[in-house]
């Protein structure tokens, strides 16, 4: 159907059960609804391509393979698993942030009636959507019942912003992100803001055994992330900033015994492939109230 967008001033096309299509016709992604936004400039030149999608109420899995590329899956309307096996068809249903890219690559030597009708397309948002995450390399997994993402294509890559409630464990937790991908190193580098994290608890999930003694703290923590990833998927750089409490320690070796905490802060940066990690500070207020000891370490 055709609607007004009250706030650009110009038509777009709302569609309903809709597939995307590459430049050989190839079904990409399977839509319950999006809305559509047809570029005016080449709509004068005779051609319809569109410029803007956004997607309404989807179920998708965002996944990095071992190999480094990123695909984005679909799985049907909202409510669908999206970690349920896919059908083999060819392609359907799975597309890549580069063959999003390549679409717009220059289309000079190309006849008009191979240019895809998606060679203009410089954003795509999805609202109200379920996510399903997960990193071949880590073997990790992670569902987000609600989320927002932002994707905008540029002359060196992509350019992502997501909002989203994510599953971890018992908890539900906050997270938004800014994150530019550089199509031509595989390049992501990504700024991460959460709260609602309680890192015993996650410590207990992930299958790293460096994470182990973290669950012995019983508190929550916010703060910000920003990492930097390779094209194999390897996190080459990390920056933390957290804080968070009150709550509860337990330290090893100390009989287990369960000290209160009032506050904790931490800011480091690490360096993976330089096996390198820059405390620059972290400080722990032990004790209930106002009163209690202080700890406070950098280096």
């Amino acid at each position: 159907s055709l609607a007004w967008d009250e706030d650009l001033r110009r038509p777009e096309l709302r569609a309903f059960g809709i597939s995307l299509r590459d430049s050989e016709g190839v079904a990409i992604l399977e839509l319950p609804r999006a809305d559509v936004r047809i570029s005016l400039p080449l709509l004068l030149e005779g051609r319809i391509a569109v410029e803007q999608v956004d997607v309404i109420g989807i179920s998708l899995r965002l996944a990095r393979t071992a190999e480094g590329s990123v695909r984005l899956t679909s799985a049907g309307a909202k409510g669908e698993d999206p970690a349920l096996p896919q059908t083999d068809s060819g392609g359907l249903n799975e597309l890549t942030l580069d063959d999003w890219l390549a679409e717009g690559t220059s289309s000079d030597d190309r006849e008009l009636s191979e240019v895809s009708i998606f060679s203009a397309l410089r954003r795509v948002r999805i609202i109200g959507a379920s996510l399903v995450m997960s990193d071949e390399n880590s073997g990790l997994t992670w569902r987000a019942p609600q989320a927002y993402i932002d994707m905008r294509r540029n002359d060196t890559g992509i350019v992502a912003a997501l909002r989203l409630s994510l599953e971890v464990g018992q908890d539900l937790a906050e997270l938004t992100a800014d994150a530019n991908y550089e199509q031509e190193t595989g390049r992501i580098d990504a700024t991460t803001r959460f709260s609602g994290i309680h890192p015993g608890r996650l410590a207990a999930l992930l299958p790293f055994r460096e994470l182990k003694e973290l669950q012995g703290l019983d508190l929550e923590l916010r703060g910000t992330m920003v990492v930097s990833l390779n094209a194999a998927g390897t996190i080459t750089q990390a920056g933390l900033e957290i804080e968070g409490g009150p709550g509860f320690i337990k330290v090893p070796g100390v009989d287990m015994t369960v000290f209160p905490v009032r506050g904790v802060r931490l800011e480091a940066g690490v360096n993976l492939l330089r096996a390198t990690v820059n405390l620059r500070r972290f400080d722990i207020s032990l004790g209930q109230g106002d009163g209690g000891p202080e700890l406070a370490l950098s280096g």
